[in-house]
């Protein structure tokens, strides 16, 4: 059996998630805020499995190569995003109305 809770409270901050939250935060207001330069930040950025396959991956002990596969993690779009920003509740409440309109 998984522990799922335990009575024990932290004593501590969650530092690490904490860091993530904002670093996530930061990158995503840095990407909107680029318009249409976007798709050259994706391509230096983002994770792409070709550059890492058979015909580009000559260059693959090249260590600039393996910054994407950080990268990519801190890389958002789309508009479920904003719900994450502005916290579930606003999410679950477009989840409400759009069931209470369909239920129409």
């Amino acid at each position: 059996m998984f522990p799922l809770k335990d009575n024990i409270p932290a004593r501590n901050l969650p530092v690490v998630t904490l860091w993530l939250i904002i670093i996530n935060t930061l990158c995503f207001i840095y990407e909107s805020k680029l318009g249409a330069k976007i798709d050259f930040f994706l391509n230096d950025y983002g994770f792409i499995p070709a550059r890492y396959l058979a015909q580009q991956a000559e260059n693959f002990l090249d260590l600039s190569r393996f910054v994407p596969v950080i990268t990519f993690i801190f890389l958002h779009g789309g508009v479920a995003w904003w719900a994450h920003i502005g916290g579930f509740a606003c999410g679950r409440l477009s989840v409400q109305m759009y069931k209470a309109e369909l239920s129409r």
